[in-house]
């Protein structure tokens, strides 16, 4: 339901019937445009639009989807626990003050799966994101997080993981390998030690960004994904490609960018390839 074409309503029709609203977007960049209340999808915009909604936030009992980028968050922590079926939550650009708060309301949602926090200037992840048992989708790029937590793959539902654009320094998680579900991982762990060779277990993978990542002493194993259709691999220090290359039959877009190599493999087999840089 979440995938279909939104119809916006306005904010006078969605606080009359809140029930209804499973989508609402209060991004400070938004777009407003009236509608049917029958869409379930408020849009307006706005920094101060979160802060003007205040408590009324509570009334939209049904809630599965909210956008609050770039708005004023210092009361959400209080109103999120009772937004029982709130599924996604995005609080990119509204700063690190509230993070913390934010995430500990969010562990007591029990349906609870994907939160993006891009550009918040968040020094590290707290604790309480790891009991979030349900979560499916990580977005936390260009923050300032210096490290993950031990326990972070043990988030077994994860599907999708952004922490590139960060300062990480290692040493990498233990258990990379739990992570069956993993479809998309981005990160730059170039100050993070060796990539742990389970990492090229993960062979549901489609989407893989090391870009910035020291790469010289795996470079062996990167045509062990069968799955992959996305490969990034800029500033990587590789100075040769696998064979194993070929494998990636189903990869369509290759970045190499801003490496050292002298020679590189056949890329004949790769027939789905549509971009090489």
């Amino acid at each position: 339901e979440l995938d279909r074409q939104p119809v916006y309503i306005n904010a006078q029709d969605a606080l009359s019937e809140p029930a209804k609203v499973i989508w609402l977007n209060l991004e400070a960049r938004a777009r407003f445009e009236p509608g049917r209340i029958a869409g379930s999808h408020w849009r307006t915009g706005g920094r101060s639009s979160l802060k003007a909604l205040g408590a009324n936030l509570r009334q939209f009992s049904n809630l599965q989807v909210l956008e609050v980028e770039a708005n004023d968050v210092a009361a959400l922590a209080s109103h999120l626990p009772h937004l029982r079926k709130l599924q996604r939550l995005n609080v990119s650009y509204t700063g690190a003050e509230h993070f913390d708060a934010i995430v500990q309301a969010l562990a007591q949602l029990e349906h609870f799966k994907s939160l993006s926090a891009m550009g918040c200037g968040i020094p590290r992840i707290p604790p309480a994101l790891t009991s979030i048992k349900g979560l499916e989708d990580l977005n936390l790029y260009n923050n300032k997080i210096q490290s993950l937590p031990a326990n972070l793959f043990g988030l077994t539902r994860l599907r999708g993981i952004n922490v590139y654009a960060n300062p990480l320094a290692g040493p990498w998680p233990v258990g990379v390998s739990q992570l069956r579900n993993l479809q998309s991982l981005e990160i730059s762990a170039g100050d993070m030690g060796p990539i742990p060779g389970e990492l090229f277990s993960l062979t549901a993978l489609k989407h893989l960004n090391l870009s910035g990542t020291d790469l010289s002493r795996v470079a062996d194993r990167l045509g062990s994904l069968p799955q992959l259709e996305r490969l990034e691999l800029a500033s990587t220090n590789l100075t040769q490609l696998p064979a194993t290359l070929g494998n990636l039959t189903r990869l369509r877009h290759l970045n190499l960018k801003e490496n050292r190599l002298t020679t590189v493999p056949s890329l004949a087999k790769l027939q789905e390839l549509r971009f090489l840089d």
